[in-house]
C-alpha cells in the first residue's frame, strides 16, 4: 500500500511531482492545470495480485495521452474510474462521458484518450488480458458511463473502495485471491450494461452459447480443438472463429482461459490436491507451460494456492 501527497512539495513544483508520480503508476501522458496555485492532490494506491486499485483526489486538471504516446510508451492495460466526487469528463474512440458520484467508465491505455478531473475517483487498474478474458466485447464499451443505477455496479463500486483499505502485503496469495474477486464484480458490472446496450443477435447468440457449453463439458478433452468443434456444430471454422471474434477472443485461447479458471477453482477449494493431477486432469500435458501461465494470470503459482488453501 503506498500514499504520497503534494504536501510539503513547494508551489512551483507541485503540480510537477504530481505528473511525475501519475505517470509512474499509470501511463506516460500530457496534463495540464488550471490554476497551479491553488493546486493539491493525494494518491492512495494497493496492489492485489494482478490488479492494482488507487484513488486520486485532486484539483481541477487534466490529462491527454496522444497516438505519440501510445507509440513511445505502448502500455496494455485498462483503466476502471469510479467518480466519488466533483468533475470529470473522459473521451476516448470518439464517445465522451461525463461522470455524475457513483458512476464508473472504462478507458484503454492502449489507444488515446483526454481526461479532464477536478474531483476525487477510485482507478482500477486492470491487464487487458485478464479484462478480456472475462468480458471479451469489452473494447466496444470504453467512455461510456454506466453502474450508479444497477445494483451490480454498486457492489462493483463498494468492492472497489472497500478494497483500498485492505492490507494484504504480507499475504500475497489472499492479495491475488482478493484481487481476482474485484476484476470478477467489475467485469460483472460492464458485462452486465454491455447485454442492455449490445444484445447479440439471438441466432448466433444462441449458437455461441451450445458451442461454449460443450466446450465446459469437455474441458479435460485434449483433443478439442477448433475443427473438431465445428464439425461437432456442423459449421465452418470461419463461422467458429467469426462467433468468439465478435467477443474479442479465438475459440482456443477462450478454452484455454476456462481451463486455467477450472484449475484454479479446484486448486483454492478447500482440501489437499496435487497440482499435477489438477492440470492433467482439465487437459494440460506441458506442467511448466501450465504454471506459468496460471501464475500469469492470477498472481500465484499453483502450488502456492493450493498450499494456502491446505492449510486454511
Amino acid at each position: 500500500m503506498t500514499t504520497c501527497s503534494t504536501f510539503g512539495v513547494s508551489e512551483e513544483r507541485a503540480f510537477e511531482h504530481w505528473h511525475e508520480v501519475i505517470c509512474r503508476h499509470f501511463v506516460p501522458a500530457d496534463s495540464s492545470l488550471e490554476d497551479r496555485a491553488a493546486f493539491y492532490a493525494r494518491f492512495q494506491t494497493n496492489a492485489l495480485g494482478t490488479v492494482q486499485v488507487s484513488r486520486l483526489s485532486a484539483a481541477r486538471h487534466a490529462w491527454s495521452r496522444s497516438p505519440a504516446h501510445v507509440r513511445s510508451t505502448p502500455h496494455d492495460e485498462f483503466l476502471l474510474s469510479l467518480k466519488v466526487s466533483g468533475d470529470s469528463c473522459l473521451e476516448q474512440a470518439g464517445r465522451q462521458v461525463r461522470q455524475r458520484p457513483g458512476e464508473m467508465a472504462l478507458y484503454d491505455t492502449g489507444q488515446p484518450f483526454s481526461y479532464f478531473l477536478g474531483c476525487d475517483v477510485v482507478l482500477l487498474k486492470i491487464p487487458r488480458r485478464e479484462l478480456l478474458a472475462r468480458v471479451p466485447a469489452a473494447l466496444r464499451f470504453t467512455a461510456v458511463g454506466f453502474g450508479r443505477e444497477s445494483s451490480v455496479g454498486m457492489l462493483a463500486a463498494g468492492l472497489m473502495r472497500q478494497s483500498l483499505d485492505v492490507d494484504l502485503s504480507t499475504n500475497a496469495a489472499a492479495a491475488a485471491r482478493l484481487g481476482s474477486s474485484l476484476l470478477d464484480a467489475a467485469a460483472a458490472a460492464i458485462e452486465w450494461e454491455l447485454s442492455a446496450h449490445e444484445p447479440r443477435q439471438p441466432r448466433q447468440a444462441a449458437l455461441l452459447n451450445t458451442i461454449k457449453r460443450f466446450i465446459l463439458a469437455n474441458l479435460p478433452d485434449r483433443s478439442l480443438t477448433a475443427e473438431a468443434i465445428a464439425d461437432k456444430h456442423h459449421i465452418s471454422g470461419r463461422t467458429l472463429n467469426r462467433l468468439f471474434a465478435r467477443e474479442g477472443t479465438t475459440p482456443m485461447r477462450w478454452i484455454w482461459d476456462q481451463r486455467l479458471q477450472a484449475c484454479y477453482r479446484v486448486l483454492s477449494a478447500a482440501g489437499p490436491k496435487q497440482v499435477t493431477v489438477v492440470a492433467l486432469t482439465f487437459g494440460f500435458a506441458d506442467l511448466s507451460h501450465f504454471c506459468r501461465a496460471f501464475k500469469a494470470k492470477f498472481g500465484s503459482s499453483p502450488g502456492a494456492v493450493a498450499r494456502q488453501r491446505e492449510r486454511s
